[in-house]
């Protein structure tokens, strides 16, 4: 595909089911796009995020990362896939519905430039967990560690945040960082 103003457009999924929700981090050459893919109408049927890296020349790079109950070690991100990277390696942050006792949570791992995991699912708001689960969610990169903010909530969204060191552990407790009355959103 050719943009009307001459960029070049490309694929990087394509199924019958419904890709939406799209994060993107530069890193080791190339990027890693990822996504939520969302088979039916209901959060059951939801399933959880993949990505795929793709070339800085807009080639895809490898076989798309599928991530599962059981790859990385305790996943259940299901949605809003955020990604940061060092240059080198990934970070990928996804929230988890309440259902099947995830309790919302907001995970990340780490992905090398092979596609690998590099560390089991962290759970970003253990201890901090908050009903309503993570929305609108944003990744950045100090030079020493990652910092990652979501908001959540149910009658009233707040925005948190932890930073996550490159080997995805936690550099610190999850903080609040917007509680005033209403919504704040979109961190």
């Amino acid at each position: 595909l050719v943009h009307a103003k001459g960029a070049q457009e490309f694929v990087v999924t394509e199924t019958d089911v419904n890709e939406q929700a799209i994060g993107a981090a530069f890193g080791s050459g190339k990027f890693l796009i990822g996504w939520q893919v969302v088979a039916g109408t209901t959060p059951e049927t939801t399933q959880p995020v993949a990505a795929q890296f793709v070339t800085a020349a807009g080639a895809l790079s490898g076989s798309s990362i599928a991530f599962n109950a059981v790859s990385p070690s305790g996943w259940c991100g299901e949605s809003c896939p955020h990604i940061g990277s060092d240059g080198t390696i990934f970070l990928l942050v996804a929230g988890c519905g309440g259902s099947g006792g995830n309790n919302y949570k907001t995970q990340a791992v780490v992905i090398s430039p092979s596609g690998s995991f590099l560390s089991a699912a962290l759970d970003l708001n253990a201890g901090h967990a908050v009903n309503g689960g993570m929305e609108h969610g944003n990744v950045s990169f100090d030079g020493t560690n990652y910092l990652v903010v979501w908001s959540s909530g149910v009658s009233q969204r707040d925005v948190f945040g932890r930073l996550v060191s490159t080997g995805g552990a936690p550099a610190g407790s999850a903080f609040a960082i917007a509680t005033a009355l209403g919504h704040e959103r979109e961190p």
